[in-house]
This record gives structure tokens, C-alpha cells and sequence, in this order.
């Protein structure tokens, strides 16, 4: 009874923490949303002249400061040298090991933790480099804004400039998120056969 007892707890701190792994990658997406949501319910607008302010927050350089930590300083460390992309995308790759760890110990069915295991997957292949580039892109159409890899003109949204847009481009480019993706695909592809091959041998000694 208490071994079934210590099983469900550890069950459910894993399931905490796996949200907890699965959350962090979308934090500047979520983050720069909700701001944005905040402000427009305030009733700026993204193409306005002036700048927005919240709360005593200019709305702007939230979504700047967000941007900067999400893309901008990543983009200038693997530019400076690719050992700076290698250690990048070890670190993504290490961040998905964690959330497939958690996942078989969070989940006892298999079905559960290969779903599971593939929405980590995708988080983390897609989020740390498309993710600054998909929470700006809605922002950022029209005129007033238009963020290019190469950093030519200027963003302004909700009044103020938002210069770390650029790098959210460079971010999503092949160049630095091919190898991310490949290297989440391979684990999730080597972790979905372990998974598979154990319920296998399981059954035959049952």
C-alpha cells in the first residue's frame, strides 16, 4: 500500500514537472501575447504613433527586453562562433531529454508517453527558434514594422521600437535551427523505439 501510495506521488511530481520543461520554451510566446493582449484591452494599437503604456510599463519594451533574452543575445553569441550554436543546441537537445525523462516516469502506458514524448518533440525543435519570430509576427505586419534578417529599417510596435524583432528572423533562419530540429527528431526517434521495444520484451516474459 505504501509503495502504491510513493508511486503516485512520484508520478505526479514528474506530470509537474514535464509541464513545468514543456512551459519554459513557449514562456517569450506567452509572454509577449499576453502583454499584448493586456495593451490592446487598454486600447493601444499596434500601428499607433505614440507610445503605449500599462501600468506604468511601456508595453514596447517588454516585448523588446522579451525578445532580447529570447533571440537577440542567442543570435549574438552564435554569430561570434559555432561552437556558441553547438552548445545551443545541445542545451535544446538536453531540455527535450529532460521532458522525455519525465514523461516515462510521469506515464505508465505507452501510447501516453509517445504522444507525449512527440508534443515535447515539437516544443522543443520548433519553440527556442521559431518561437520569437511567431510571437512577433502577428505584431508585426504593416508598414510600421517589418523585421528582416538582415536588421535593415526599423520596428516600431505599440509606439516604441522594438529593434530585437530583426533577430527573431535571424533566429528561424536554416542556418541556425536546422540542426536543433534534426537533433530533436533523432532523440525522439531513438526514444519512441526504446519505449516500443520495452512494451515488446515486457510482453514476451509476461
Amino acid at each position: 500500500m505504501t509503495s502504491t501510495v510513493a508511486g503516485h506521488f512520484k508520478r505526479r511530481v514528474a506530470r509537474r514537472l514535464f509541464l513545468f520543461l514543456l512551459l519554459v520554451p513557449l514562456a517569450p510566446i506567452l509572454s509577449i501575447w499576453a502583454m499584448a493582449t493586456v495593451a490592446l484591452v487598454s486600447g493601444c494599437r499596434v500601428d499607433q504613433t505614440t507610445q503605449c503604456v500599462v501600468a506604468w510599463f511601456s508595453v514596447n519594451e517588454i516585448i523588446e527586453a522579451t525578445l532580447r533574452v529570447a533571440a537577440a543575445s542567442v543570435v549574438e553569441l552564435v554569430e561570434r562562433s559555432d561552437r556558441w550554436l553547438l552548445a545551443y543546441n545541445l542545451a535544446t537537445g538536453l531540455w527535450l531529454v529532460a521532458c522525455l525523462l519525465a514523461s516515462v516516469r510521469g506515464w505508465l502506458d505507452t501510447l501516453s508517453r509517445t504522444l507525449l514524448g512527440l508534443l515535447a518533440t515539437i516544443v522543443c525543435a520548433f519553440a527556442p527558434y521559431f518561437g520569437p519570430i511567431l510571437a512577433i509576427g502577428l505584431l508585426s505586419r504593416g508598414w510600421h514594422c517589418e523585421p528582416n534578417a538582415g536588421g535593415v529599417g526599423d520596428c516600431r510596435i505599440f509606439g516604441g521600437a522594438v529593434d530585437s524583432a530583426h533577430a527573431a528572423v535571424r533566429l528561424a533562419e536554416p542556418t541556425l535551427s536546422f540542426g536543433g530540429i534534426i537533433l530533436c527528431g533523432v532523440l525522439f526517434l531513438g526514444y519512441a523505439i526504446a519505449i516500443v521495444s520495452v512494451r515488446l520484451l515486457s510482453r514476451d516474459t509476461a
